[in-house]
């Protein structure tokens, strides 16, 4: 006679979610959001709460939806194995979207812009795409390669070797060392990062006073770094 294989012990509730994009399995904890989350998936499945709870437990435990679906029919109330899928990608979609809405929150709070009715707003979007399209104005900007190698001050050797052809680049670079410019080579890198936004008229980050820069001397300049 065989034996029924035994599923894992349902996780202990009051410990951490799991990371986004590891999935529904894990311990995690009830905050009020997961009773949401419940009631939500339990509405779209048109099922009851406790099916759709104890399913989440024996998920979060470690158990399978084809393990669920087999052996544990007693404690889901005979959740198939397409509702069980359905649960479980909801389940991670929903946690995701909750994980992302409380950075959002953060974020924005930390900015000193979080309204009233940018807060209900955010709080009341249920897809991931309509947070990132209420996020995208308070969006940190990514400093790219030019605007860090501007901060490490080598501008003025992109502005020394336009201004003057002449001028050795590698002699020129020996001027720009810092402690995050180490050699002639990275300062020569920084300042080639630096002239190839002039070269990009569509680059949003290309400050207003290089439009000053008759474009023919920004491609010699930037030619004469990409070959030193």
């Amino acid at each position: 006679m065989t034996t029924q294989p035994t599923a894992p012990a349902p996780a202990s509730q009051g410990t951490a979610d799991p990371a986004a994009g590891q999935g529904s399995q894990g311990t995690v904890s009830r905050p009020v959001t997961a009773v949401s989350i419940t009631k939500r998936i339990a509405a779209e499945l048109g099922v009851r709460d406790h099916q759709v709870a104890a399913a989440v437990d024996l998920l979060d435990g470690g158990a399978t939806v084809p393990f669920i679906a087999r052996y544990r029919k007693e404690a889901t109330g005979t959740l198939d194995d397409a509702q069980l899928r359905t649960l479980d990608e909801r389940l991670r979609y929903l946690r995701e979207l909750e994980e992302r809405r409380a950075a959002i929150l953060a974020s924005v709070a930390e900015q000193g812009k979080l309204t009233e009715e940018l807060s209900a707003q955010i709080a009341a979007a249920d897809t991931k795409a309509r947070l990132e399209d209420l996020y995208l104005p308070y969006k940190p900007k990514r400093r790219t390669k030019a605007q860090i190698a501007r901060e490490n001050g080598l501008e003025p050797l992109a502005e020394l070797l336009l201004n003057d052809p002449a001028n050795d680049p590698r002699t020129a670079a020996e001027g720009f060392l810092s402690e995050n410019v180490a050699d002639a080579a990275a300062a020569l890198d920084g300042a080639r990062r630096w002239c190839a936004c002039w070269e990009d008229e569509d680059q949003p980050n290309v400050p207003d006073d290089l439009a000053l820069v008759p474009r023919q001397f920004r491609k010699k300049t930037y030619m004469a770094l990409r070959v030193s």
